[in-house]
């Protein structure tokens, strides 16, 4: 088993301090929920966790499967909605654009893209649609 800490201190207003893994910073409900600018917030977080799972689990499984990267980056969106009277994410979309030096790494990419899609610790934790939408090319 293992354990992922975090803490949260009450600074003033809607504003905090948010701890993680020797790291710190502001977070806030975002401007629509009366939050602050230029702080992290838990919905941000929500996404955000979603697109570094991906990114991370398909690291993994294209250096295991031999893919040549270049590159990787990827955009996330989140859909908000409300669900029987409760705001909840029905949907993230995550965008990753990939690098690869040659034709063969392409085949071997997209699939290593598809195990990071079905074993991605955090995405399969979500009780959220994520939807994979990769692009994958030669440099």
């Amino acid at each position: 088993m293992q354990k992922y800490e975090t803490k949260v201190i009450w600074s003033e207003g809607r504003l905090g301090e948010f701890f993680a893994n020797e790291k710190k910073m502001k977070c806030s409900p975002p401007l629509n929920f009366k939050g602050y600018s230029n702080t992290m917030t838990p919905e941000h977080a929500f996404v955000g966790s979603a697109d570094m799972c991906i990114f991370l689990t398909f690291l993994t499984m294209a250096e295991k499967a031999g893919v040549d990267l270049i590159s990787y980056e990827s955009e996330a969106e989140g859909l908000l909605e409300k669900v029987d009277g409760k705001f909840k994410f029905t949907e993230i979309t995550i965008k990753p654009k990939v690098k690869v030096t040659c034709e063969e790494d392409i085949k071997k990419a997209k699939e290593a893209m598809g195990r990071a899609e079905k074993y991605a610790l955090v995405t399969n934790s979500m009780n959220t649609k994520v939807i994979i939408e990769a692009d994958v090319e030669v440099e």
